[in-house]
């Protein structure tokens, strides 16, 4: 499960304004093994920072990894439903916003070693990121469906 998530806490390129929240998001990420509680928490103040910037793609990576540091914490159960409640909400959001919550719960049945439930919320994802032309995020959801062929072949 260690190789599952540090494939959680993959980032995309940061790009935008928020500067500093870029810093905190990294530094979780560099973190997120060794100082899980601290990189949740800074996880956790970046997502609000882009959330308030309305720096979409930076918000869901930042989500993304606080869901990973919360699994990495050793707390499994609260890392399921946070990534339960993120897609649900997004239901009711856009298709984009649906696309992150796939991959994001992809991620997690990665890590939980759930493989079809995994390739089937990667699928979903998948498409949706393709017709958005946001290709680093496809790349993503192919990413994980290749780790879980590892793992399973291992």
């Amino acid at each position: 499960s260690r190789v599952a998530m540090s494939m959680l806490g993959s980032v995309t390129q940061l790009t935008g304004t928020n500067v500093e929240a870029q810093r905190w998001l990294r530094r979780a990420l560099d973190i997120l093994e060794s100082e899980p509680q601290e990189s949740l928490e800074l996880a956790r103040k970046a997502t609000k920072a882009f959330d308030a910037a309305a720096e979409l793609d930076n918000a869901a990576d930042a989500s993304r990894l606080v869901v990973g540091a919360t699994y990495s914490s050793g707390d499994v159960e609260a890392a399921v439903s946070l990534a339960s409640e993120q897609l649900e909400a997004a239901q009711r959001g856009s298709d984009l916003m649906q696309a992150y919550a796939h991959l994001m719960w992809a991620e997690l049945m990665l890590a939980l070693g759930k493989t079809s439930e995994l390739k089937e919320h990667a699928a979903q994802a998948e498409q949706v990121f393709h017709r958005l032309d946001k290709m680093s995020y496809v790349a993503k959801c192919k990413a994980a469906v290749a780790q879980a062929c590892i793992q399973e072949c291992d």
